[in-house]
């Protein structure tokens, strides 16, 4: 105080701040009138004041406006103009002239960037024309199956009618994973250390362990599909309901070309594998394309419909199911149980398969095949809760078992239903091999003569074949 700087800061208003830069200046008329050379008062201008503007029509401005454009940052911005000032020996800017720039000028409009999915949005692509004609298709069936159309216009081979009720909407949704806990904000609370109970930090309290959530260089993704659909009641009601979703974490979703090269490339692992390593490269290494001829035929020995001599009339698809019709249709992959005659061969069988009925003595035996482990039964018969007890006939005496399937019957809503059941051990013979499985079809249908108001009350059956027997008939001694 009651220096030089001072009186010059108090007679010229100076802020306070600004001390050093009084320094500097006279320090500089100094250095200047020592070399001999006149005072540059723009060394001034560049050190404070306001900060060197951009003409709008200037190169400089172009350069900015077009660096900014291309999605780089202000900082950017500023070293690309800065290396062309400097490529021209002119005085480079600095980045609150730039910034200020950017904000002021009325050709620049600073938005949020928004997103957009993945594909083309030529409106001529093929993609295009086929999700239009889906939607006008869709749009003609919703309006179908409205009640405002007459009933007249309602017969569409081609494009049945459709309601919202009849239609489940899925969408995809993926999510990082995240080692620790999902949001990004941390509370701790301070509590007492004694009594656990919260008290502030004066009082002793003490704050709980931060919980960090852990970063990893490559993280996973969760992918499901999640499902809603708009569900009648029989009452007439819609309720909205959500579908089982489907998790495919760790699987993507592929086009249809790539799924045929995937088929093709583990078909082809498939019949190389039996070659060694060798044999596979040399499969891999393949080219070329083979023509084959392919032709259907019919063969008696394989037909078989479960529905050609039962077809259910209408009114009584509209009634409660009182029947169950069970179709015994194949068995593959049965166990030999008779000893192969050349001593070489795995063995055969003559099978067979038992039906018996819990809380009931009343057993069916459908016909056997000799000498056959994948036999085709093409039997039918009624009853309830069922056995199904496959068994190597025996013209001696008691057949030898194969295998047992025990068939939990059900009430279903006049459907066809068909799958494979394996064989499990037969606990009268638990040392006997047991593999294979049979095929059984079954439908509840409505049957009058059964409908007397209460439970359904007769199943019926029909036997169709199995496979892969283990054999039970071993050499006799003479």
């Amino acid at each position: 105080p009651g220096g030089v700087i001072s009186d010059l800061c108090a007679r010229f208003a100076v802020p306070r701040g600004s001390r050093a830069l009084v320094d500097k200046l006279l320090r500089d008329v100094v250095a200047a009138e020592a070399d001999g050379r006149p005072y540059d008062e723009r060394a001034c201008e560049r050190l404070a004041g306001r900060k060197c503007a951009i003409a709008e029509d200037s190169p400089e401005a172009e350069i900015v406006c077009n660096a900014l454009v291309d999605g780089v940052s202000v900082s950017m911005a500023t070293l690309l103009v800065n290396e062309w000032l400097a490529s021209r020996g002119e005085p480079t800017l600095s980045y609150g002239a730039v910034q200020n720039f950017s904000q002021r000028t009325p050709t620049l409009l600073k938005l949020s960037r928004g997103t957009k999915k993945s594909g083309s949005t030529d409106p001529d692509s093929a993609w295009s024309k086929a999700r239009l004609a889906m939607a006008t298709q869709l749009q003609q069936q919703f309006r179908l199956g409205s009640s405002a159309t007459p009933s007249r216009c309602r017969v569409s081979l081609i494009s049945p009618p459709l309601q919202p009720q009849q239609i489940a909407y899925w969408d995809e949704s993926h999510r990082r994973v995240r080692l620790g806990a999902s949001n990004k904000v941390e509370v701790i609370v301070c509590r007492d250390p004694k009594t656990g109970l919260r008290c502030s930090p004066d009082d002793g309290g003490e704050w709980s362990a931060r919980r960090p959530s852990t970063t990893i260089k490559y993280p996973g993704e969760s992918r499901h599909l999640f499902g809603v659909a708009a569900v009648e009641l029989r009452d007439g009601t819609i309720v909205g309901r959500r579908a089982k979703p489907f998790d495919y974490t760790g699987r993507k979703v592929v086009g249809a070309a790539s799924f045929k090269a995937l088929v093709r490339r583990e078909m082809t692992d498939a019949m190389t594998s039996s070659f060694g390593e060798s044999g596979r490269e040399r499969w891999r290494g393949a080219r070329g394309a083979l023509e084959l001829v392919l032709r259907w035929v019919h063969n008696p020995d394989l037909h078989f419909a479960p529905l050609e001599d039962h077809l259910e009339p209408i009114e009584h698809q509209e009634k409660e199911p009182n029947e169950l019709l069970l179709w015994l249709v194949r068995g593959v992959g049965l166990a030999p149980r008779d000893s192969s005659l050349l001593k070489k061969g795995p063995g055969t069988a003559d099978p067979r398969v038992a039906l018996s009925f819990a809380g009931s003595d009343l057993r069916e035996v459908s016909k056997h095949r000799p000498k056959t482990l994948a036999h085709f039964f093409q039997k039918t018969t009624e009853g309830p809760h069922l056995r199904l007890s496959c068994e190597d006939r025996d013209q001696h005496g008691a057949g030898d078992p194969m295998g047992v399937v025990d068939l939990a019957l059900y009430h279903s809503s006049h459907s066809l239903v068909r799958s494979w059941y394996p064989l499990q051990p037969d606990l009268s013979r638990p040392e006997l091999p047991v593999t294979g499985h049979i095929d059984v079809a079954s439908k509840w249908v409505y049957n009058p003569d059964l409908a007397y108001g209460g439970p359904a009350s007769e199943m019926s059956t029909t036997e169709t074949s199995r496979r892969r027997l283990v054999s039970t008939d071993y050499p006799r001694r003479s």
